[in-house]
């Protein structure tokens, strides 16, 4: 369960830097007589800013983790579960952090 929770952040991690800083995306949510309105381009931000140091620590361990048993049974499905779990959530990680230190400071 956690890998997949650990591709979906990373992939949305991915999409966001595909976009600009002053990026806004409306969101205007009415449930049960309250309201929500805001800027989700910001809240994702500030989201992935918090969870870096601990998604980059998840993501080394299932690194370590999927390239021992890839290394361990050399099929193709370890080789998959490598390529997307552990390093498709790594290069994530390192996008946004070039995103962040490229475009916005």
């Amino acid at each position: 369960m956690l890998r997949y929770t650990l591709l979906a952040l990373s992939l949305l991690m991915l999409a966001m830097t595909f976009n600009e800083p002053d990026s806004y995306w409306p969101v205007d949510l009415t449930l049960l007589g309250h309201s929500l309105q805001g800027n989700a381009f910001g809240w994702l931000f500030s989201v992935f800013l918090v969870a870096y140091i601990p998604l980059l620590g998840i993501s080394a361990v299932m690194l370590i983790r999927y390239f021992s048993r890839f290394l361990k049974t050399r099929n193709a499905l370890s080789l998959w579960s490598l390529l997307i779990f552990a390093l498709l959530p790594l290069c994530a990680l390192i996008r946004f952090n070039g995103w962040v230190f490229s475009e916005i400071f």
